[in-house]
């Protein structure tokens, strides 16, 4: 169900949802980066399955179409764990990045357990902006860059699709969105 108050707080999710988009593609270009990083996800996370549906309701009804849902198993470090966690994908023809909203279905993370819930209405919080590269070589580039534009490696994954991790800057008073680069190995050419 949506609320008076739902509309209007995903808008403004939305909105500095593209302000971490813009921010995070301005500091990769601008960076000690030797190669072209472009934010093409962010992802927002939501407490449960009545969340997601209200979500799901509001992102429609703002233009938002969904297109693909996968599971995925996850290993964390440095702090060792394991999650279990549920995305579905939604795109809008305006924006050329993509909602990536999570459910965590069991297990623990320490990086999203330590994140504030939503308030003001929202089902939901945003988690990180990512970027996709083509391969792990170019994931281990990709981390290189980021330790030398001065981001600090908060948490980084292992999982049944490949491998990511979450990247801030130790000065910044709020680390949502975190930065994260992936690569997926699953459906890799090898």
């Amino acid at each position: 169900m949506i609320t008076s108050r739902t509309l209007p707080a995903l808008e403004r999710v939305l909105r500095t949802s593209q302000d971490s988009v813009d921010r995070y593609n301005e500091l990769l270009a601008g960076g000690a980066a030797t190669r072209e990083y472009m934010i093409d996800e962010i992802a927002l996370l939501v407490e449960g399955e009545g969340e997601l549906r209200q979500l799901w309701t509001a992102l429609t009804a703002l233009g938002w179409e969904q297109f693909n849902q996968a599971r995925d198993d996850v290993k964390t470090a440095p702090i060792p764990s394991r999650y279990s966690v549920q995305y579905t994908f939604f795109q809008h023809v305006d924006r050329p990045w993509r909602l990536e909203v999570m459910q965590l279905l069991s297990g623990y993370s320490p990086l999203h357990g330590a994140i504030a819930k939503p308030i003001g209405g929202t089902p939901c919080v945003p988690v990180h902006a990512s970027f996709k590269v083509a391969a792990e070589e170019f994931y281990a580039y990709a981390r290189e860059d980021l330790d030398g534009m001065g981001l600090f490696e908060a948490q980084r994954c292992d999982s049944t699709y490949g491998r990511f991790s979450y990247w801030t800057r130790l000065d910044q008073s709020d680390a949502v969105p975190y930065l994260k680069p992936r690569v997926n190995l699953r459906d890799a050419d090898l």
